[in-house]
């Protein structure tokens, strides 16, 4: 799978969800909330795969945290969308 399509994917269904995201092709953030971890840092690797990290609130204001999903075919990808809708459904602290 070309992985360029599946970054406009993620992107599409970000905007249609209501997530901020910031710019860039080959690395980007979606968000609503990086203080309940509706957060995440997509990245394109050398490999063509998508590397997914999730944000982490520590005391002294949080960063991404090492990558916990590793995209790497359109079924990847539409698990990550729903499960980053579903992220945003739950979070904690409403």
């Amino acid at each position: 799978m070309d992985m360029q399509e599946g970054i406009k994917i993620i992107k599409e269904v970000a905007k249609e969800n209501n997530f901020e995201l910031t710019s860039g092709e080959k690395y980007f953030e979606v968000f609503k909330d990086k203080h309940h971890s509706v957060s995440f840092r997509v990245k394109l690797n050398d490999v063509n795969y998508l590397q997914v990290h999730q944000w982490e609130e520590d005391k002294n204001g949080g960063n991404y945290g090492r990558c916990i999903y590793s995209l790497r075919n359109i079924n990847d990808i539409m698990k990550f969308c729903s499960l980053m809708i579903i992220s945003s459904d739950i979070r904690a602290g409403r």
